[in-house]
């Protein structure tokens, strides 16, 4: 018989067996390696800028075209490719992890204890989208640009948020029942300065939904405590979670 007499079943065993065999390249040819290579690189062009004014103008900067003036144009276009590796790295990760069942735990190791992808990619580039939302929304609460220029700061700010959806989501997975990462993640406060500073307010309500509960998550990924002053942070924090859901379903209503 042709494809179309196939029963779903064999194919999803078919798809399943594919993304196994995926898994298993990747994990062989160190893919997460290279990947991790050549963000590090990426992240260190972005970062050796005049991070907070340059974040915030990189949509909009390079959507007017041209040659630009100096040497901006160069940092612009280093961190359009981060963005883009890094949303093709999660998303692959993503996908791998929601669709391949032999090898789907062992994804997990190879991405928590065998590489670096985490540690030297994901923390740093959640951060550094966390510091580009926080920035977008001081420049939105500033006003007073005109309607094109509140039309690519709303872009920006979904741009950014989305990013640190798809970060944190592989944050999620790499705390999941495994401590090698929730040290690191805790130290470096994800959950609470996601909430900081009103960022979540700048997003359109699906993508701050996704994000807060996103969030709420990696929050329970990572309790359970590395002394009295982790403890605090934690009351903060869940307080902190819990009034931006709060604010969130009266928005809704």
């Amino acid at each position: 018989g042709g494809f179309n007499d196939t029963a779903i079943t064999d194919l999803t065993k078919r798809f399943a067996a594919g993304v196994n065999v995926l898994i298993r390249t990747l994990m062989r040819e160190c893919t997460f390696e290279e990947l991790t290579k050549a963000s590090v690189k990426l992240t260190q062009l972005a970062t050796s800028g005049t991070a907070s004014g340059v974040v915030v103008g990189a949509r909009r900067r390079r959507r007017g075209g041209g040659g630009g003036g100096g040497g901006g144009g160069g940092y612009q276009g280093t961190y359009s490719s981060l963005d883009e590796v890094m949303e093709s790295a999660l998303v692959l990760i993503h996908n791998l992890l929601l669709f391949g069942s032999l090898y789907a735990a062992q994804l997990r190791q190879h991405l928590s204890v065998d590489t670096r992808f985490v540690q030297d990619c994901v923390l740093p580039y959640v951060k550094l989208r966390l510091d580009a939302l926080m920035v977008s929304a001081a420049t939105t609460r500033g006003g007073g640009e005109g309607k094109s220029a509140e039309a690519d700061q709303a872009e920006e700010c979904e741009m950014a948020g989305r990013a640190v959806l798809k970060a944190m989501r592989t944050l999620c997975v790499a705390s999941f029942k495994m401590n090698a990462h929730r040290e690191a993640i805790i130290q470096q406060g994800v959950a609470r300065r996601v909430v900081a500073d009103d960022r979540l307010a700048i997003l359109s309500p699906v993508l701050r939904g996704a994000v807060l509960a996103t969030a709420i998550i990696l929050h329970v990924n990572t309790e359970g405590g590395f002394g009295q002053a982790w403890q605090a942070q934690h009351q903060q924090t869940a307080g902190a979670l819990n009034r931006a859901a709060a604010d969130l379903l009266a928005f809704d209503d």
